[in-house]
């Protein structure tokens, strides 16, 4: 989307700010959608995540990555 933050790193924008918002939106308002859960979109379509995100040993790694850059604000 057109955002400072995207602009201030030299990317060139994909969508407007309009145009990238619709899809989080629909998310947030769509009542086909209000008990749609764990799911990942593609704007408007639902999609298979990475499939890093389906192997149980990448998600353990992060965890604990995560545990350890997190842990010194934790304390």
């Amino acid at each position: 989307m057109d955002t400072s933050m995207v602009r201030q790193s030299g990317f060139t924008p994909a969508a407007s700010l309009d145009d990238g918002a619709q899809p989080t939106l629909r998310l947030i308002a769509d009542p086909n959608l209000e008990n749609t859960t764990g799911q990942y979109f593609d704007r408007y379509d639902d999609q298979p995540a990475h499939p890093q995100a389906y192997d149980a040993q990448a998600r353990a790694r992060l965890a604990a990555l995560t545990t350890n850059l997190t842990a010194p604000f934790l304390a």
